[in-house]
């Protein structure tokens, strides 16, 4: 590469990740008044392969927990 060109590969390194087109982003907005002069407002927006990792931790954790219910269940049950 002595013209100073770089080839394909190269440049796709320096171009930074691709985004679809047809990226679908799911949006929220809520706003909440509080008192008269007091509120919030919040936004979010997620992407859907955000919103199924959101889904895989929340869902592993309501498991760990269930188990971990479980076995202290047990662990009571012994000592009697």
């Amino acid at each position: 590469m002595r013209d100073g060109k770089a080839s394909g590969v190269d440049q796709q390194k320096h171009q930074g990740p691709r985004v679809s087109p047809m990226r679908e982003v799911q949006r929220a907005e809520v706003s909440l008044m509080l008192t008269k002069h007091s509120g919030l407002r919040a936004e979010a927006e997620i992407t859907n392969r955000g919103l199924l990792s959101v889904g895989a931790l929340v869902s592993s954790i309501l498991l760990s927990t269930a188990v971990l219910v479980h076995v202290a269940v047990l662990a009571g049950r012994r000592r009697r």
